[in-house]
C-alpha cells in the first residue's frame, strides 16, 4: 500500500532515475570529455609579404583558444636559398623557439652580395627570409597551421680601413719585427649616412714564402680562403673595452714578406675583406698589404635578438 501510494504520488521520478543509472552505465570514461580544441595564431605587424626591408625588424602576433588559454608561442625562421623556404627547415623540435609575449625584435641574416662586383667598397647584402609563428595552448596542443610571413632582408657591407702602417706609394712601409697595424671599421646600416660600428674583426699576416714570393697570388690566397677557414684568425668583438681589438701588436716576427689582411663582420652577416695594396709592410725585408675590397663570403648571423625578457641575444642556425 505504501510502495502504491508512493506511485501515485510520484508517477514520473522512478521512470528518470531509471534513465539517469543507465546513462551513467553506459558512458565510457571520455566519452563525457570534449576533445581540446587547438588554437589560432594570425601575425597582426610586420613587412608586407615579398618586401625588402632592413635586417632588424619587429614582427607582432596575436593568437586565441577556444576552449583554454594560450600558454606561449613558437617561432620559427629559415634562411631561404633561391627566395623559397624548405619545409625540412620547420620540422622538429629544435627548430622552433619559444616566446611569451606578442611581439618580438629580431635580426634576420642579410649575408649575400645583390651586387657581384667585389671590387665596391660599400655593397648591398640581402637575404630572403621566411618567418612563422604558433600559438601552443596548456594543454601542449599547437595551431593547425602556423602564421608566416616572407620577404627579404638587406644591409649595407661594413668596411675597414688600416691606418698603421702607414702609406708609401707602392712602396713598402719599414716596420721592426714586433710590429703594431691598427685600423678603423665602420658599419653602413641602411645607408652611407647611418654609420655605426661593426660586430667584429678577423686578421691574418701570411708569409710571401708560401706562395713563391708573388703577393698577387698571396692576395689571392687569401681572398679564397673559406669563411671559418683556420688560417683566419678568431672573430675579435670590434667593440671591446679599451679599443683592444682595434689594433693588434705582433710577436716577434722572422724577418720575412708578409701580407696582413683584416677583414669585418657586420650583425647581419655581412663580411668585408681589406688589405690595402697601397700600403705595405716590412719585417727586415718587405711585406706588402694588398687591398681586396669588398665582400669575400658570406656567414650567417648568429645573433638574433627578441624582445622577451628584455632584449637578449638568441643564437640561431641554419634552418633557425
Amino acid at each position: 500500500m505504501l510502495l502504491h501510494g508512493f506511485y501515485g504520488r510520484h508517477p514520473v521520478l522512478p521512470v528518470l532515475c531509471l534513465l539517469f543509472v543507465l546513462s551513467l552505465a553506459c558512458a565510457g570514461p571520455d566519452d563525457s570529455l570534449d576533445p581540446n580544441e587547438p588554437p589560432t595564431i594570425w601575425l597582426s605587424g610586420g613587412p608586407p609579404e615579398g618586401s625588402v626591408n632592413t635586417y632588424e625588424v619587429q614582427l607582432f602576433w596575436g593568437g586565441w583558444d577556444p576552449d583554454g588559454e594560450i600558454a606561449y608561442y613558437e617561432y620559427c625562421i629559415t634562411d631561404n636559398d633561391e627566395g623559397s623556404f624548405n619545409p625540412s627547415d620547420t620540422t622538429g623540435g629544435d627548430s622552433w623557439s619559444r616566446v611569451y609575449r606578442n611581439d618580438s625584435t629580431f635580426l634576420f641574416s642579410a649575408n649575400t652580395p645583390a651586387d657581384e662586383d667585389v671590387e665596391k667598397q660599400v655593397t648591398e647584402f640581402r637575404r630572403s627570409h621566411t618567418f612563422f609563428i604558433r600559438s601552443v595552448d596548456t594543454e601542449g596542443t599547437s595551431s593547425r597551421r602556423p602564421a608566416y610571413r616572407s620577404f627579404t632582408s638587406r644591409t649595407l657591407s661594413p668596411k675597414v680601413v688600416i691606418t698603421q702602417p702607414l702609406k708609401k706609394g707602392l712602396d713598402p712601409s719599414k716596420v721592426p719585427p714586433i710590429s703594431t697595424f691598427k685600423w678603423i671599421a665602420t658599419d653602413y646600416d641602411d645607408s652611407d649616412e647611418e654609420v655605426l660600428e661593426p660586430d667584429s674583426v678577423s686578421w691574418i699576416l701570411e708569409p710571401l714564402v708560401d706562395h713563391n714570393y708573388d703577393w698577387l697570388a698571396t692576395i689571392d690566397w687569401i681572398r679564397n680562403l673559406p669563411v671559418e677557414s683556420p688560417e683566419w684568425g678568431q672573430w675579435k668583438w670590434y667593440g671591446a673595452p679599451g679599443d683592444s681589438n682595434k689594433f693588434w701588436t705582433t710577436e716577434p716576427i722572422p724577418p720575412e714578406m708578409y701580407v696582413f689582411a683584416i677583414r669585418v663582420l657586420d650583425e647581419a652577416g655581412a663580411i668585408w675583406l681589406q688589405a690595402n695594396r697601397r700600403e705595405s709592410a716590412e719585417i727586415a725585408h718587405t711585406a706588402r698589404l694588398a687591398e681586396l675590397g669588398g665582400w669575400i663570403g658570406r656567414r650567417r648571423s648568429d645573433l638574433r635578438r627578441t624582445g622577451f625578457g628584455g632584449c637578449g641575444k638568441l643564437q640561431s642556425s641554419s634552418s633557425c
